[in-house]
């Protein structure tokens, strides 16, 4: 004989891994996409981090040999001066485009650091976003190469998995009763009211953090984030826990947004299939009018009768109002115009 409490203990499992069941493929989706993003950026690090090192070095040496033939010229004609300035700020120019700053040709380090772990995370996370902030771009043939190949199959995969967890949550805002069921009036204004906090707060976060953002740069940055625009005029620096917390913040309020159109999407479709439906059977209700009380006939028999189902004499019917019920062999009788059918009724 089982006793109660082993019953209650085979419940809690049988609950346990049923509940395991369903979150498996959500958690599934997140792991292969973490993965994905980390075997990435490891990967963008081995290509261009090299070749950054190649650019920085030779940029510095062109800029060293441009600054000492400068210094020669000084005692050369206003000529030979303006030649070699001009040829000083073609070769700083240069050098900028390349990704140096200013305080990079004055240091004695030769470690750019653009490219790193953390960095080529971020850099990975903008990708299969799709936001793409354009700080931080592959400058290698082969850096490229993967690039594309690593978005192509990426983007998808992130797309599926923001778009998982979002009908997850969507799933959790229907009623107790039935998940599927259409989310209340009052449940998608808390999901606006979400959205746009984590943004508010988003942004007062950024604010503190950034030098020289304003609130309305910081709102501005996040809400261009969430919309996946990414124009790249402002975007994180910082340390790795920064850079790492703006990843989660990306993460998380693609999540959001994704949820927040889901849920105001399927409204607003119902809504015109329900307006659409509305007009369809007011039309209906006129041809009737039209037809039964107005005296003026607007619709001819082919019009009138596409109303009707093909099997329409086939179908029986009763009449309440005096009990009588019709069989189907009752013979309907088609008139070709509206003479003919007076003219019946008058018999």
């Amino acid at each position: 004989v089982i006793s109660p409490s082993s019953i209650g203990e085979i419940q809690k499992i049988d609950s346990f891994w049923e509940g395991f069941r369903i979150a498996l493929p959500h958690v599934a989706l997140v792991f292969a996409t973490i993965s994905y993003l980390s075997v990435g950026a490891v990967i963008f690090c081995a290509i261009e981090e090299p070749e950054e090192h190649r650019i920085w070095n030779e940029s510095v040496t062109k800029i060293r040999l441009a600054e000492e033939a400068f210094l020669a010229s000084s005692e050369g004609t206003d000529e030979e001066i303006n030649d070699a300035l001009e040829e000083l700020t073609r070769t700083l120019f240069e050098a900028f485009e390349a990704g140096l700053k200013p305080h990079d040709t004055m240091s004695n380090s030769t470690t750019p650091g653009r490219w790193n772990l953390h960095s080529a995370l971020f850099f990975t996370t903008t990708v299969l976003t799709s936001i793409g902030y354009g700080h931080l771009i592959p400058v290698s043939h082969l850096g490229k190469i993967f690039c594309m190949c690593y978005a192509i199959f990426g983007i998808p995969l992130t797309l599926v998995t923001i778009a998982d967890l979002a009908k997850f949550l969507a799933d959790m805002l229907g009623t107790s009763e039935n998940p599927l069921a259409e989310v209340s009036g009052r449940r998608k204004f808390f999901v606006l009211v979400l959205l746009f906090t984590y943004m508010a707060i988003a942004a007062k976060i950024y604010q503190f953090h950034e030098e020289g953002w304003h609130y309305v740069d910081a709102f501005y940055f996040c809400l261009i984030s969430l919309l996946t625009v990414g124009f790249g005029d402002l975007y994180p620096h910082g340390s790795v826990h920064y850079l790492l917390c703006s990843i989660l913040f990306i993460f998380i309020g693609l999540v959001l947004t994704s949820l927040a159109v889901d849920v105001l999407g399927s409204a607003c479709i119902s809504r015109l299939h329900a307006l659409g439906r509305g007009l369809d059977a007011q039309r209906f209700l006129a041809a009737l009018r039209r037809k039964t009380i107005g005296g003026g006939i607007t619709l001819g028999r082919d019009q009138w009768y596409a109303f009707m189902p093909s099997d329409y004499s086939s179908i029986p019917w009763i009449d309440c109002s005096e009990g009588i019920h019709i069989s189907p062999r009752t013979t309907t009788v088609i008139f070709e115009d509206d003479d003919e059918e007076k003219n019946y009724l008058k018999n």
